[in-house]
Protein backbone atom coordinates (compact mmCIF):
# COMPACT_ATOMS: atom_id res chain seq x y z
CA UNK A 1 0.00 0.00 0.00
CA UNK A 2 1.66 3.57 -0.66
CA UNK A 3 2.14 6.52 1.41
CA UNK A 4 -1.22 8.04 -0.04
CA UNK A 5 -3.15 5.60 0.32
CA UNK A 6 -1.68 4.56 3.86
CA UNK A 7 -2.65 8.25 5.12
CA UNK A 8 -6.52 8.49 3.02
CA UNK A 9 -7.29 5.11 4.63
CA UNK A 10 -6.45 5.83 8.13
CA UNK A 11 -8.00 9.35 7.78
CA UNK A 12 -11.05 7.64 7.07
CA UNK A 13 -11.52 5.35 9.26
CA UNK A 14 -10.39 8.21 12.09
CA UNK A 15 -13.26 10.20 10.30
CA UNK A 16 -15.64 7.36 10.87
CA UNK A 17 -14.66 6.54 14.66
CA UNK A 18 -15.43 10.41 15.41
CA UNK A 19 -18.66 10.61 13.78
CA UNK A 20 -19.61 7.72 15.67
CA UNK A 21 -18.41 8.82 19.19
CA UNK A 22 -20.44 12.00 18.61
CA UNK A 23 -23.88 9.98 17.79
CA UNK A 24 -23.38 8.29 20.80
CA UNK A 25 -22.43 11.39 22.72
CA UNK A 26 -25.75 12.64 21.31
CA UNK A 27 -27.81 9.67 22.03
CA UNK A 28 -26.61 9.04 25.59
CA UNK A 29 -29.89 8.96 27.62
CA UNK A 30 -31.71 11.22 30.05
CA UNK A 31 -32.19 10.39 33.20
CA UNK A 32 -35.74 8.83 32.21
CA UNK A 33 -37.60 8.79 28.90
CA UNK A 34 -40.90 7.13 29.40
CA UNK A 35 -42.77 5.97 26.33
CA UNK A 36 -46.29 5.30 25.37
CA UNK A 37 -46.91 3.05 22.61
CA UNK A 38 -49.31 3.25 20.05
CA UNK A 39 -48.28 0.79 17.18
CA UNK A 40 -46.51 -2.36 17.37
CA UNK A 41 -42.61 -2.89 17.90
CA UNK A 42 -40.29 -5.65 18.14
CA UNK A 43 -36.80 -3.75 17.02
CA UNK A 44 -35.59 -3.65 21.06
CA UNK A 45 -38.17 -5.68 22.97
CA UNK A 46 -41.63 -6.19 22.11
CA UNK A 47 -44.51 -3.73 22.22
CA UNK A 48 -48.10 -3.69 22.25
CA UNK A 49 -50.24 -0.52 21.44
CA UNK A 50 -51.62 0.60 25.10
CA UNK A 51 -47.69 -0.36 26.53
CA UNK A 52 -46.22 1.79 29.00
CA UNK A 53 -41.72 1.51 29.04
CA UNK A 54 -38.77 3.24 30.39
CA UNK A 55 -37.44 3.57 27.56
CA UNK A 56 -37.17 0.12 26.03
CA UNK A 57 -37.61 -1.69 29.72
CA UNK A 58 -41.08 -2.71 29.04
CA UNK A 59 -43.13 -0.95 32.68
CA UNK A 60 -45.84 -3.58 34.51
CA UNK A 61 -48.47 -1.54 36.16
CA UNK A 62 -50.35 -2.18 39.52
CA UNK A 63 -53.76 -3.73 39.26
CA UNK A 64 -55.16 -0.92 40.85
CA UNK A 65 -53.18 1.27 38.34
CA UNK A 66 -55.21 3.78 35.94
CA UNK A 67 -51.99 5.67 34.79
CA UNK A 68 -49.03 6.96 35.04
CA UNK A 69 -48.31 10.38 35.96
CA UNK A 70 -44.70 12.06 34.80
CA UNK A 71 -43.52 14.67 36.99
CA UNK A 72 -42.01 18.38 35.18
CA UNK A 73 -41.66 16.85 31.70
CA UNK A 74 -38.79 18.85 29.99
CA UNK A 75 -39.62 18.07 26.58
CA UNK A 76 -41.42 14.87 24.46
CA UNK A 77 -40.86 13.74 20.68
CA UNK A 78 -42.76 11.11 18.75
CA UNK A 79 -40.93 8.46 16.79
CA UNK A 80 -40.80 6.28 14.34
CA UNK A 81 -40.85 2.32 13.66
CA UNK A 82 -37.08 3.06 13.11
CA UNK A 83 -37.10 4.73 16.53
CA UNK A 84 -36.33 8.28 14.42
CA UNK A 85 -38.07 11.30 15.74
CA UNK A 86 -41.18 12.62 13.69
CA UNK A 87 -42.05 15.47 15.94
CA UNK A 88 -40.86 16.87 19.33
CA UNK A 89 -42.22 19.94 21.35
CA UNK A 90 -40.98 21.29 24.58
CA UNK A 91 -42.99 20.33 27.98
CA UNK A 92 -43.36 22.04 31.41
CA UNK A 93 -46.45 20.76 32.75
CA UNK A 94 -47.03 17.06 34.19
CA UNK A 95 -48.94 14.09 31.53
CA UNK A 96 -50.44 11.35 32.41
CA UNK A 97 -50.32 7.95 30.21
CA UNK A 98 -53.95 6.57 31.31
CA UNK A 99 -53.83 3.01 30.86
CA UNK A 100 -57.24 0.41 29.55
CA UNK A 101 -57.81 -0.90 33.01
CA UNK A 102 -61.97 -1.12 33.43
CA UNK A 103 -61.22 -3.70 36.39
CA UNK A 104 -59.91 -1.32 38.68
CA UNK A 105 -62.85 1.36 37.77
CA UNK A 106 -60.66 3.50 35.10
CA UNK A 107 -62.50 5.70 33.36
CA UNK A 108 -60.06 6.66 30.55
CA UNK A 109 -59.23 4.66 27.41
CA UNK A 110 -55.69 4.75 26.47
CA UNK A 111 -53.88 8.55 25.89
CA UNK A 112 -51.89 10.93 26.98
CA UNK A 113 -53.38 14.20 28.21
CA UNK A 114 -52.01 17.04 30.49
CA UNK A 115 -52.40 16.00 34.20
CA UNK A 116 -55.47 18.90 34.31
CA UNK A 117 -56.72 17.13 31.59
CA UNK A 118 -56.61 20.48 29.57
CA UNK A 119 -55.29 18.62 26.42
CA UNK A 120 -55.07 15.39 24.57
CA UNK A 121 -51.27 14.30 22.77
CA UNK A 122 -52.61 12.30 19.21
CA UNK A 123 -49.76 10.69 16.91
CA UNK A 124 -48.77 13.30 14.31
CA UNK A 125 -48.46 11.62 10.53
CA UNK A 126 -45.17 10.08 9.62
CA UNK A 127 -45.77 6.72 11.17
CA UNK A 128 -45.44 7.73 14.47
CA UNK A 129 -45.11 4.72 16.51
CA UNK A 130 -44.38 5.88 20.32
CA UNK A 131 -44.84 9.21 22.38
CA UNK A 132 -41.59 9.32 24.32
CA UNK A 133 -41.78 11.88 27.85
CA UNK A 134 -38.16 12.83 29.24
CA UNK A 135 -38.16 14.27 32.45
CA UNK A 136 -35.74 14.38 35.19
CA UNK A 137 -38.05 14.28 37.95
CA UNK A 138 -39.73 10.40 38.15
CA UNK A 139 -42.92 8.93 37.58
CA UNK A 140 -45.38 7.23 39.40
CA UNK A 141 -48.75 4.93 39.38
CA UNK A 142 -52.09 7.05 39.60
CA UNK A 143 -55.54 6.24 39.84
CA UNK A 144 -58.28 7.62 37.95
CA UNK A 145 -58.16 10.96 39.35
CA UNK A 146 -54.88 11.30 39.15
CA UNK A 147 -53.99 11.20 42.46
CA UNK A 148 -50.96 8.51 43.41
CA UNK A 149 -51.55 4.91 44.43
CA UNK A 150 -48.90 4.36 46.60
CA UNK A 151 -45.93 5.77 48.88
CA UNK A 152 -42.92 4.00 50.35
CA UNK A 153 -44.42 2.89 53.74
CA UNK A 154 -41.43 1.05 55.16
CA UNK A 155 -38.88 1.25 52.88
CA UNK A 156 -38.63 5.26 54.01
CA UNK A 157 -36.12 4.69 56.46
CA UNK A 158 -32.70 6.03 56.06
CA UNK A 159 -31.50 7.82 53.07
CA UNK A 160 -34.83 6.92 51.76
CA UNK A 161 -36.50 9.59 53.48
CA UNK A 162 -34.54 12.72 51.59
CA UNK A 163 -36.21 14.16 48.76
CA UNK A 164 -34.56 13.07 45.51
CA UNK A 165 -33.54 9.27 45.17
CA UNK A 166 -30.00 7.67 46.19
CA UNK A 167 -27.72 8.07 43.81
CA UNK A 168 -25.20 5.25 42.77
CA UNK A 169 -21.71 7.63 42.67
CA UNK A 170 -20.05 4.97 41.31
CA UNK A 171 -22.08 4.22 38.47
CA UNK A 172 -21.98 7.80 37.30
CA UNK A 173 -18.07 7.88 37.23
CA UNK A 174 -17.91 4.50 35.84
CA UNK A 175 -20.33 5.58 32.80
CA UNK A 176 -18.02 8.92 32.23
CA UNK A 177 -14.42 6.49 32.48
CA UNK A 178 -16.08 4.39 29.70
CA UNK A 179 -16.91 7.77 27.65
CA UNK A 180 -13.41 8.74 27.62
CA UNK A 181 -11.65 5.37 27.27
CA UNK A 182 -14.04 4.72 24.15
CA UNK A 183 -12.03 7.98 23.14
CA UNK A 184 -8.90 6.39 23.83
CA UNK A 185 -9.80 3.06 21.72
CA UNK A 186 -9.35 5.82 18.55
CA UNK A 187 -6.86 7.62 19.73
CA UNK A 188 -3.66 6.18 18.28
CA UNK A 189 -1.52 8.80 20.93
CA UNK A 190 -3.39 6.85 23.83
CA UNK A 191 -4.33 3.20 22.82
CA UNK A 192 -1.01 1.61 24.03
CA UNK A 193 -2.66 2.80 27.44
CA UNK A 194 -6.37 1.46 27.10
CA UNK A 195 -5.99 -2.42 27.57
CA UNK A 196 -5.45 -1.55 31.66
CA UNK A 197 -8.22 1.38 31.92
CA UNK A 198 -10.67 -0.93 29.76
CA UNK A 199 -9.50 -4.10 32.08
CA UNK A 200 -10.03 -1.73 35.39
CA UNK A 201 -13.47 -0.94 34.35
CA UNK A 202 -14.84 -4.22 33.57
CA UNK A 203 -13.85 -5.17 36.98
CA UNK A 204 -15.34 -1.87 38.61
CA UNK A 205 -18.39 -3.09 36.68
CA UNK A 206 -18.22 -5.96 38.66
CA UNK A 207 -18.04 -4.73 41.80
CA UNK A 208 -21.25 -2.97 41.01
CA UNK A 209 -23.46 -5.94 40.30
CA UNK A 210 -22.14 -7.07 43.65
CA UNK A 211 -23.13 -3.27 45.50
CA UNK A 212 -26.89 -3.70 43.01
CA UNK A 213 -27.67 -6.81 44.25
CA UNK A 214 -27.67 -5.88 47.64
CA UNK A 215 -29.24 -3.08 46.80
CA UNK A 216 -31.89 -4.87 45.58
CA UNK A 217 -31.80 -7.21 48.18
CA UNK A 218 -32.19 -4.93 51.00
CA UNK A 219 -35.03 -2.87 49.26
CA UNK A 220 -37.44 -6.60 48.83
CA UNK A 221 -37.13 -7.15 52.75
CA UNK A 222 -39.99 -4.51 52.88
CA UNK A 223 -42.28 -5.64 50.09
CA UNK A 224 -44.29 -3.05 48.52
CA UNK A 225 -47.92 -4.78 48.08
CA UNK A 226 -50.06 -4.07 45.11
CA UNK A 227 -46.47 -2.18 43.57
CA UNK A 228 -43.96 -4.78 44.55
CA UNK A 229 -44.25 -6.28 41.08
CA UNK A 230 -44.03 -3.12 39.05
CA UNK A 231 -40.81 -2.03 41.29
CA UNK A 232 -39.16 -5.71 40.74
CA UNK A 233 -39.90 -5.54 36.94
CA UNK A 234 -37.57 -2.26 36.82
CA UNK A 235 -35.03 -3.70 39.42
CA UNK A 236 -34.80 -6.78 37.07
CA UNK A 237 -34.35 -4.64 34.36
CA UNK A 238 -31.60 -2.79 35.47
CA UNK A 239 -29.96 -6.02 36.72
CA UNK A 240 -29.55 -7.26 33.28
CA UNK A 241 -28.62 -3.76 32.25
CA UNK A 242 -25.48 -3.82 34.33
CA UNK A 243 -24.70 -7.78 33.47
CA UNK A 244 -24.89 -6.76 29.58
CA UNK A 245 -22.58 -3.58 30.65
CA UNK A 246 -20.39 -6.76 31.97
CA UNK A 247 -20.13 -8.26 28.86
CA UNK A 248 -19.30 -5.61 26.52
CA UNK A 249 -16.69 -4.42 28.98
CA UNK A 250 -15.24 -7.90 28.63
CA UNK A 251 -15.61 -7.83 24.65
CA UNK A 252 -14.20 -4.39 24.46
CA UNK A 253 -10.41 -5.33 26.56
CA UNK A 254 -10.34 -8.50 24.30
CA UNK A 255 -10.56 -6.32 21.48
CA UNK A 256 -7.99 -4.03 22.62
CA UNK A 257 -5.90 -6.70 23.54
CA UNK A 258 -6.11 -7.72 20.09
CA UNK A 259 -5.71 -4.30 18.09
CA UNK A 260 -9.31 -4.06 17.03
CA UNK A 261 -9.63 -0.81 18.08
CA UNK A 262 -12.86 0.23 16.03
CA UNK A 263 -14.83 -2.35 17.34
CA UNK A 264 -13.29 -2.14 20.81
CA UNK A 265 -15.12 1.33 20.48
CA UNK A 266 -18.20 -0.19 20.04
CA UNK A 267 -17.82 -2.50 22.39
CA UNK A 268 -16.88 0.46 25.69
CA UNK A 269 -19.57 2.89 24.60
CA UNK A 270 -22.35 -0.02 24.50
CA UNK A 271 -20.81 -0.55 28.19
CA UNK A 272 -21.16 2.60 29.77
CA UNK A 273 -24.26 3.10 28.52
CA UNK A 274 -25.25 -0.31 29.93
CA UNK A 275 -24.39 1.03 33.28
CA UNK A 276 -26.33 4.55 32.73
CA UNK A 277 -29.23 2.50 31.74
CA UNK A 278 -28.90 0.48 35.15
CA UNK A 279 -28.89 3.21 36.89
CA UNK A 280 -31.61 4.68 35.37
CA UNK A 281 -33.92 2.14 35.83
CA UNK A 282 -33.04 1.93 39.59
CA UNK A 283 -33.55 5.56 39.44
CA UNK A 284 -37.24 5.08 38.05
CA UNK A 285 -38.03 2.37 40.55
CA UNK A 286 -37.19 4.41 43.49
CA UNK A 287 -39.68 6.60 42.47
CA UNK A 288 -42.46 4.58 41.74
CA UNK A 289 -42.98 3.69 45.56
CA UNK A 290 -41.96 7.59 47.31
CA UNK A 291 -45.16 10.23 47.95
CA UNK A 292 -44.62 13.16 45.13
CA UNK A 293 -45.05 14.95 48.45
CA UNK A 294 -41.44 14.29 49.15
CA UNK A 295 -40.17 15.55 45.61
CA UNK A 296 -42.35 17.86 43.73
CA UNK A 297 -44.80 20.40 45.03
CA UNK A 298 -46.78 19.34 42.15
CA UNK A 299 -47.34 16.11 43.14
CA UNK A 300 -50.84 15.59 44.32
Amino acid sequence: MTRRKQFSTRAAVRTICTTLFALALSSSPAFAEYRAWFAPWDYIGDFQPGDISDDFSEMLPPDEACGLRINTPSYYAWTNDVDGIVASHDLYQDVIIWIDNPGADCTESFSVTKADMSATFSPPGGGAVSMEIHTNYGAYWVNKNGYHLFTCGGNCVGPDEFAIPPQDVWSTLTASAFVDVSGSTIDPRRQSRTFSAVADLALRVGQLRTLLQNRIATRRRTPLAGLESSVRGLEDAATRALAAARTAADTCASLVQKGFYVESFAACTKAGRGVEESDSLMRAAWFLYHPPSLHTTAGR
